[in-house]
């Protein structure tokens, strides 16, 4: 149960490091985040006058804002008809700047400041979209303006496949605010300011939280953080029985076999000899446990890394890895429980017997 335990665990940290590290396709680092105040949000002047102020934070690379948290599970798909084929794409309304602010990279064209003020959408759409239907920028399609192409982006948790997303630019769309902060500041005081800026503007409404897009982003994979750390905490639990379990059997094993071992030293046997003698029996049971338990939790982390559509591979280094910490410590436990008995005076143990 042990070793389960203690794969498990292994791989939940592996997979949530490699969600961490996964290129979304832009610059999700120094992103503070917060939702804006209904006034900030519903007029457009309130939006500009708080963008003004915040730029003028030299701590402050860039303020944009987008209709909703762009990276969630709620999505909107947009229906249309592409050359007589019918697509559903994804769409996330953002301001004009928001690829500029959040490091996306362009592959080809761009919103400009005028785009999301027209009559119609202005969209920059994926390659694998443009690619697919021979799209350029410049082009009218369906109503709506190619402004740019942009790398695949994933705009939803792991657990989802990546989808064709359309950035459309929209001057309304301002109800989650995004600032890119330089390296190195102060968040408590960037912080403070936004907060400050906040109040000038509408000073009627609670402060928003600001958080880091980052903690936006870990709070979608709440239900697996917490399983990890439930795993994380049975897996302490199943080591300190087991380790139990083999520090009791060893107390008796070295009363038991008191007389053998002062034999053997007699006969010329080694403090490092007795040490290998008591641990060579329990290193064998640790090794029928790995091969009994690998299959066990080898099904487990497959289903359960099966629900992310992104994920770690299932590497045997792990695996051997875990053998070789379950082993380590029963190596651990058994030398220092059985080491006086090693170290005893043969004499004293004949006496007593």
């Amino acid at each position: 149960v042990s070793i389960v335990l203690i794969v498990f665990t292994f791989f939940c940290y592996a997979q949530h490091r490699f969600v961490r590290r996964f290129d979304l396709g832009f610059e999700r680092e120094q992103v503070l985040t917060f939702d804006a105040p209904r006034k900030i949000a519903a007029q457009r002047q309130s939006y500009e006058t708080l963008v003004s102020r915040l730029a003028s934070d030299p701590r402050i690379e860039g303020v944009t804002a987008a209709s909703g948290a762009f990276v969630a599970d709620a999505y909107t798909i947009w229906g249309r008809m592409w050359k007589g084929e019918e697509v559903e794409v994804h769409i996330r309304n953002v301001q004009p700047n928001f690829p500029e602010v959040m490091r996306i990279p362009m592959l080809e064209g761009g919103f400009r400041p005028e785009h999301g003020r027209d009559s119609i959408d202005h969209a920059i759409i994926p390659r694998s979209v443009a690619d697919r239907f021979g799209y350029r920028p410049g082009e009218l399609v369906d109503g709506m303006s190619i402004a740019g192409i942009c790398a695949d982006i994933q705009f939803r948790p792991l657990q989802c496949e990546t989808k064709p997303l359309a950035i459309l630019a929209s001057a309304s769309a301002t109800r989650v605010v995004y600032l890119r902060i330089a390296p190195g500041s102060d968040i408590e005081e960037v912080c403070d300011g936004i907060r400050r800026a906040i109040g000038e503007v509408d000073p009627d409404n609670k402060v928003p939280d600001i958080r880091f897009m980052n903690e936006q982003i870990d709070d979608l994979y709440e239900k697996e953080n917490r399983l990890a750390a439930i795993i994380a905490l049975f897996t302490l639990l199943a080591v300190a029985i087991a380790l139990m379990g083999v520090f009791g059997l060893v107390l008796f094993e070295t009363q038991h076999r008191r007389r053998e071992v002062a034999v053997r030293k007699v006969m010329g046997a080694s403090t490092g000899e007795v040490l290998r003698m008591f641990n060579r029996r329990y290193i064998v049971i640790t090794l029928v446990c790995f091969v009994v338990a690998a299959p066990a939790a080898w099904w487990g982390v497959e289903r359960w890394l099966s629900g992310f559509a992104y994920r770690v591979p299932v590497s045997p280094w792990i695996f051997l890895a875990a053998l070789a910490a379950v082993l380590a410590v029963t190596v651990a436990t058994v030398t220092l429980r059985s080491l006086s008995a090693a170290r005893s005076n043969p004499a004293d143990a004949v006496k007593s017997e």
